[in-house]
């Protein structure tokens, strides 16, 4: 039997199993039956870096309608480009000039719904010319181009509503135009929102304090402009910093509930015996369904060295009023930039005695306390997990829509004298 006789339902099948975007473009050349079939799958998602061919390829796709019109997701990556481009003052203009004249117009995408904008992950450092004087023309583009991307979108009043919203690598720079109408418009719709941010290592703002802009993202930008009251049909929402947010500076999180919301990550939030972030989990207790701490650290702040409030609390309170929970990730990241996803062997809730304790090694002098903690953890894994065996038992035929979820395991019953316990996720 050869291709052309074979009932397009077959064909569709075919297609169907192909994920491969490119392969997906390929197959359109092979027929007309398969052009048809291929073309909504091979163009739902738009691809843009931060070089004017790029841009210039993601405009001849938005000028071409009936492409358009099938592309439900724009994604942008920035990337490294070597010294010699990024000192091109006439080169990088024509840059920006190209992404302001694509995301001014994505509107003419009709059928977005996900935003995916990741920005340089790595820390960047000022460096030293050749006659010693301190470079920060790296860190000054990066925060330029953040700038050009995110002004662009926010100044797009024809931006049809935007439902997933990834802001990855962030530059945590407090800009006015986070005040503006077109930013709250395109944030108070989303029902799945990320976020994450360098720490100050990588702030550009010369003649500036550079700790209270960054301090003042945290505090009010954040909490005001982009984790607004409004997000009722919010059901995922992460929050990450690089360097440790919540003791200081302060992250206001007092005054939000999302009534929709199922999945909930933090990553370097620090919990603190004011228990304000605490509380905002626990807030969620009737709908959240999945949690995960990333490099999470409980601050101590007592002169004694001994925590006010310890993870074993934490852990109770979890077990106890977080009923829908099915689903808890426990992790913690052993080097700082958000590019590095070198992971401790196991699961450690940790504690940190500095404000941030940026820059030094994760966990540090605390495995006593960890220790003490570790019945706490184990009841939480496993109430959880017998939570989630409960419902597979209830679901019948809707239980592979709950265990999709990485199953969760049990601590074993003791650990090494001396050595931190450790929660693996098998």
């Amino acid at each position: 039997m050869s291709i052309n006789s074979c009932p397009t339902e077959v064909l569709g099948l075919f297609v169907e199993n192909v994920s491969c975007e490119s392969t997906l473009r390929n197959l359109r050349a092979v027929n007309n039956t398969f052009c048809d079939l291929a073309t909504p799958r091979a163009f739902r998602t738009a691809y843009v870096t931060n070089t004017p061919s790029s841009a210039s390829g993601l405009k001849s796709l938005m000028e071409c309608t009936p492409l358009a019109q099938r592309v439900t997701a724009i994604v942008f990556r920035s990337s490294d480009v070597p010294e010699e481009i990024r000192r091109d003052t006439v080169g990088q203009k024509a840059m920006h000039v190209a992404l302001i004249s694509v995301f001014a117009q994505l509107h003419r995408f009709p059928a977005v719904t996900a935003l995916d904008l990741r920005f340089m992950p790595r820390i960047c450092y000022p460096s030293q010319n050749a006659q010693g004087q301190t470079d920060d023309s790296e860190r000054a583009s990066h925060l330029a181009l953040q700038n050009v991307v995110l002004q662009s979108l926010v100044r797009n009043t024809q931006l049809p509503p935007v439902r997933t919203l990834t802001l990855d690598n962030m530059i945590a720079f407090p800009f006015s135009f986070y005040g503006d109408a077109g930013f709250a418009r395109l944030v108070s719709q989303v029902d799945s929102l990320r976020l994450s941010a360098h720490g100050m290592a990588n702030m550009h703002a010369p003649g500036q304090n550079t700790e209270e802009l960054w301090g003042w993202m945290w505090q009010e930008t954040i909490p005001i402009h982009f984790l607004m009251p409004s997000q009722r049909q919010l059901t995922s929402l992460a929050l990450v910093s690089d360097q440790p947010v919540g003791a200081d500076p302060h992250v206001e999180l007092a005054a939000l509930f999302y009534p929709a919301l199922r999945h909930l990550e933090l990553g370097g939030v620090v919990f603190t015996s004011a228990r304000r972030v605490e509380d905002f989990v626990v807030r969620h207790r009737r709908t959240l369904a999945t949690l995960v701490l990333d490099s999470c650290p409980m601050h101590v702040d007592s002169a004694d060295g001994a925590p006010a409030r310890t993870w074993g609390h934490v852990c109770d309170r979890f077990h106890e009023e977080l009923e829908e929970l099915v689903d808890v990730q426990i992790r913690l990241r052993t080097e700082w930039g958000l590019d590095q996803m070198e992971r401790s062997e196991g699961v450690r809730l940790t504690y940190e005695h500095s404000l941030t304790g940026f820059g030094y090694p994760r966990g540090q002098y605390c495995e006593e306390y960890e220790e003490v903690d570790r019945p706490a953890v184990v009841r939480l894994f496993g109430g959880v997990r017998a939570r989630k065996q409960r419902l597979e038992r209830g679901a019948g035929a809707r239980a592979s829509t709950v265990t999709g979820s990485p199953s969760v395991a049990m601590p074993p019953a003791q650990s090494q004298a001396g050595q931190p316990f450790v929660v693996p996720v098998m």
